[in-house]
Formats: structure tokens, C-alpha cells, sequence
């Protein structure tokens, strides 16, 4: 597959980072690297045989310029870059998971092609992006199709998004993804109160997600729940409340606010409504915040 842009990558971090590598890697180096810090700029430029330049400049060296800065960034460095050079026949697409492609206005409004490509996956600092990451994609036609035949020469996969709904997926990306390492955390630390180590954390917690990833992938959300709530069991419920308000009252809300959305998802599994309730009674117990007033 061929593509009849050069390509300016702005943002130097992680994810520009490993799209200006992987792109190298299947014969399609970026033309420019731009970043503010030019000395990072100029390292990753030189790695693939590249050009360092500010973000000012891109204009005048590509024809397909993704933006992989930060989110808050987008807008401001859209409005700066609008500034200088023509933009007319320009694509211009963001990597952003929650910004719609009109973020990008003020370049579509000089003649650009404006759109968003996000890639569902975190980077850590790894550089290479493996094939079959799914991409969502939304924008102008010209922008949209630009993006998908990205993503293709990426081997991935582009699925389309909706504007007017984007936002939704990206927070439906950060519960399955960031809140799933926050309560690890969380869970780590409360490992370490019962007495255990921080390597025991990992050593003994890490294949347990790793299970209930897999009667995930193998059974679906709802038949993979697990544990006293799926039970119907009360009194384990207002044992780990009572541990948790004498040892870590901080985290009381966390477990009563998971503990109501996983007993809707046991009820749809046909929990019996009456250890349903058993189980609300014990949360709006030690619900502070709910003054004594059930949810249900």
C-alpha cells in the first residue's frame, strides 16, 4: 500500500513516538518531526531519518500533519498553527479519544481537512504499535478516508465514531482502562493493610485479572461476574463495609458506589430480589453520603 502524503507527526511523546517509528518501520517515514522542544524533536527525527521543526513550520513540509499532543493542547495549537502558511488540500487529524474533529476549526476554517484518529490502546513508552489495534475515526470525508488508509498501512483496524457521541466511548475507554489500573492500585494497597507485600500484590492479583479478562473475552460481561454480591451474600458485604470504615474509611464510597452497579448487573443475572435488597439495606447503612435513603 502507498500514500501520496508526507507526513509531519506534532507531539513528540509517546504515542508520536511509536507512530513515527512503526511508520518508519513499514517503509514510510514521517518528513518532519515537530515539537516545541526542539532538542526531543530532533532526537526522534534523526531515528528515522527525519527533520526537526516547529510546529509553526509543519505546514510548509507536509500535506498529512496528525497532531499527537496532549487533548487541552489541541484547540490552542490548532488556533496558533491557523496563523501561517496554506492550509488549502492540508489533512489535519487529531489523536484525541474525547474531542470531536471541530476542535480542529480553526484550521478546517483556513482549508484543511479536519478529523480525529484514536487509537484504542495505551502507550506506555513502547515503540511499536502492534497490528490489529482498533482505530475510531471521524471527521470530513477527505479526512476520515486519509485516516482509514493510516490505520491500514498501520494494520489496524478503523471503525467509525459518532461526533455528537465520541466523548462517551472515550469515558467508556477510561473505565475499562485507566479505572481498571486505579483499583488495581487500590486493591494493592489494601493487600499491603492485610500484611502482605507489594510483590505478593502482583504476584497474587495480577492472574486473578487476568481471569476474569479471559471469562470475559470467553463468556461475556454479565455470566463472567463473580464474588458475595453475585451470591446474594449480605453479610459478607457489611463484613468488607465494616472493615473498610475501621481501616480505610477513604475508600468506603469507592466499594459502595461498585457495589450498587455490580448488584444491578447481578440482578440482571437473576439474583433474587430479595437478597437484593439485603445487600442495599447494608450499603445504605454505611452510606454517610445517602442520610439513610435507599437507591432502589
Amino acid at each position: 500500500m502507498s500514500i501520496p502524503w508526507r507526513i509531519g507527526i506534532v507531539g513528540p511523546g509517546r504515542l508520536g513516538t511509536a507512530l513515527a517509528i512503526e511508520l518508519a518501520s513499514r517503509g514510510y517515514n514521517a518528513t518532519v518531526i515537530a515539537g516545541r522542544n526542539l532538542e526531543h524533536a530532533t532526537y526522534l527525527a534523526r531515528r528515522i531519518s527525519s527533520v526537526a521543526v516547529l510546529p509553526s513550520d509543519v505546514v510548509f513540509h507536509s500535506d498529512l500533519i496528525i497532531l499527537t499532543v496532549s487533548d487541552d493542547s489541541i484547540e490552542p495549537l490548532s488556533k496558533e498553527l491557523s496563523q501561517k502558511g496554506d492550509w488549502q488540500k492540508k489533512i489535519v487529524l487529531h489523536t484525541s479519544g474525547s474531542y470531536n474533529a471541530d476542535v480542529l476549526t480553526a484550521l478546517g476554517d483556513q482549508g484543511a481537512q479536519i478529523g480525529g484518529v484514536h487509537p484504542l490502546r495505551s502507550f506506555t513508552g513502547e515503540e511499536h504499535i502492534p497490528e490489529g489495534v482498533y482505530y475510531g475515526i471521524e471527521g470530513e470525508p477527505q479526512a476520515s478516508d486519509a485516516a482509514c488508509r493510516l490505520v491500514n498501512l498501520l494494520g489496524g483496524v478503523p471503525f467509525m465514531l459518532t461526533s455528537g457521541t465520541k466523548v462517551l466511548y472515550h469515558v467508556a475507554a477510561c473505565f475499562a482502562a485507566n479505572f481498571t489500573v486505579a483499583l488495581k492500585d487500590v486493591a494493592d494497597q489494601l493487600i499491603t493493610e492485610a500484611g502482605l507485600t507489594s510483590e505478593q500484590a502482583n504476584m497474587l492479583l495480577v492472574p486473578l485479572i487476568e481471569g476474569v479478562v479471559a471469562n470475559i473475552r470467553r463468556n461475556g460481561t454479565a455470566r463472567a461476574l463473580t464474588g458475595p454480591i453475585a451470591r446474594g451474600d449480605s453479610g459478607t458485604v457489611k463484613r468488607h463495609c465494616k472493615a473498610l470504615k475501621s481501616t480505610r474509611p477513604d475508600l468506603l464510597l469507592i466499594y459502595i458506589t461498585l457495589a450498587r452497579q455490580t448488584l444491578d448487573l447481578a440482578l440482571r443475572n437473576g439474583l433474587p430480589e430479595i437478597r437484593s435488597r439485603d445487600i442495599e439495606d447494608v450499603l445504605v447503612e454505611f452510606d454517610e453520603n445517602n442520610c439513610g435513603v435507599g437507591t432502589r
